[in-house]
């Protein structure tokens, strides 16, 4: 039935249950939610004659039946049974039966339910905008109200309310909505980052938008939104060295301390001085400026794995926001950066020609898996005062998709031992993602246990890996 609009309220948003109504010639209860009855799921359909099936064919102008038949839409019995219902009909036997009774009846929804029709709609459109005041009143904040009623908000701050407002900021995931509200009413919009919480994290909503009565008004808000993140940046930061600062002294006194004691039986005392494993508070700015507003930091871990027959292996598990893998570490005599270089005709005076501090691209093991004993140092070689730059190779993959960097180790970076008893470093990385770039780190904590995890680590981002996985995404297993 059609409703007079103009008289009654707006009917969304919907804040009520339905209400009911039972007519007195059956017991079933039917439903309305403003739109007209509803019974057994189904609403009455006025245009009937659309979906009953044809009695003769269609025929063309020569009076033959035409190849092309209109397409009668099929319905359930259920919806054949709900329109009989809403003209007084019975709802005995089958579609078939169903449909020569309408067809033969030929009337509309019965009196007594088109009377109840429309005043359960009108009733409803006035509950449902009594109990959607009472809600709205109850709203203490611009952020509830925008996400209830994006429209009625914005009219009521910026149009028909007393609020002399030139823009406001709204927290909340209804941006699109709020936009498309916005338009309309000449008002502008814009999305901006949300500032990071104090702890450094991103709050849970980390997008906002704001509203304002002319492009100007909103333009100054995001300046302020910008200038409060800049100052909420430099203090995240500010407090992070500092945490840093304090746990890397009391990394330094430690080891101090260690270098002063006798050295412990079978053990040499500039050894004690060098212990490089454990976490280290890095500094990649390339990283953190391309990835890391989100809050998150770059980390680095270095183990020890020492063999029975005293060689050892030094792995390192770094997360540099983008990517994340493991480094291994070379040994030195076999073409680590600060190992004794070969006597060859074009080195003839000892110095090593590889640059200590960069990357470079190993051809040797650019088609062969590469030699396990390289990773496999002697006893004889520690990170030192003497020997403080490494060679590594590393694996690992990208943190957004997972996807493996396929020949990744292939790649010779470096990483060098800097500061007091080496609790420094300094290192160069590069991968296709982000080319070749530097960073730097603090040794805050001890080593902690977990080396055979990283050894496995490694395992998971080999070729046969990125194999197994290119294989699985396109489903074809092996």
């Amino acid at each position: 039935m059609p409703l007079n609009g103009d008289s009654l309220p707006p009917l969304y948003p919907i804040v009520i249950p339905p209400l009911t109504y039972s007519s007195t010639s059956n017991g079933k209860a039917y439903t309305c939610s403003g739109e007209g009855l509803i019974w057994d799921g189904h609403k009455f359909d006025p245009n009937i004659k659309g979906y009953l099936p044809l009695l003769e064919p269609v025929r063309t102008k020569k009076g033959t039946i035409a190849i092309r038949q209109p397409r009668i839409p099929e319905k359930l019995a259920a919806w054949w049974k709900a329109q009989c219902k809403f003209r007084g009909l019975s709802q005995q036997g089958t579609i078939r039966v169903l449909q020569e009774r309408i067809r033969a009846a030929d009337n509309g929804m019965a009196e007594e339910l088109a009377v109840a029709e429309k005043e359960l709609n009108e009733e409803f459109r006035k509950k449902n905008a009594a109990a959607r005041d009472d809600k709205w009143n109850s709203m203490g904040t611009d952020k509830e109200k925008a996400e209830a009623d994006p429209g009625r908000f914005l009219k009521e701050k910026f149009i028909t309310g007393t609020s002399r407002s030139a823009a406001v900021i709204i927290e909340t995931n209804y941006r699109r909505e709020l936009h498309e509200e916005a338009a309309p009413l000449g008002l502008h919009t814009q999305s901006t980052d949300a500032p990071l919480r104090d702890d450094g994290t991103l709050p849970s909503i980390n997008r906002w938008i704001v509203i304002g009565r002319d492009r100007a008004s909103v333009h100054k808000k995001i300046l302020e939104v910008s200038r409060e993140a800049t100052r909420i940046r430099q203090r995240v930061q500010e407090a992070r060295e500092e945490r840093t600062r304090k746990k890397h002294q009391a990394i330094v006194q430690k080891a101090k301390k260690t270098s002063a004691a006798p050295p412990s039986k079978g053990s040499k005392g500039r050894d004690m001085k060098w212990n490089v494993a454990g976490s280290y508070d890095i500094k990649c700015p390339y990283i953190e400026e391309s990835w890391g507003r989100d809050g998150k930091e770059c980390s680095l871990n270095i183990y020890i794995e020492r063999e029975s027959s005293g060689a050892w292996q030094m792995w390192a598990e770094f997360g540099f926001i983008a990517l994340e893998g493991i480094f291994r570490f070379v040994n030195p005599s076999r073409g680590g950066a600060d190992a004794p270089p070969a006597r060859t005709d074009n080195n003839k005076d000892g110095e090593d020609d590889e640059d200590e501090e960069g990357c470079e691209y190993d051809e040797s093991d650019e088609d062969d898996d590469i030699d396990p004993l390289e990773f496999l140092i002697p006893a004889t070689h520690h990170p030192s005062s003497t020997t403080r730059t490494w060679l590594f190779r590393w694996r690992g993959a990208e943190t957004g998709e997972g996807e493996i960097q396929l020949y990744s180790d292939q790649q010779l970076c470096s990483l060098t031992f800097r500061g007091a008893y080496g609790t420094e470093i300094e290192g160069k990385f590069e991968s296709d993602l982000t080319g070749e770039i530097g960073f730097t780190g603090m040794k805050v904590e001890e080593e902690e246990a977990g080396v055979e995890a990283v050894e496995y680590r490694w395992g998971e981002f080999s070729e046969s890996a990125y194999e197994y996985a290119r294989k699985a995404r396109w489903g074809g297993g092996w």
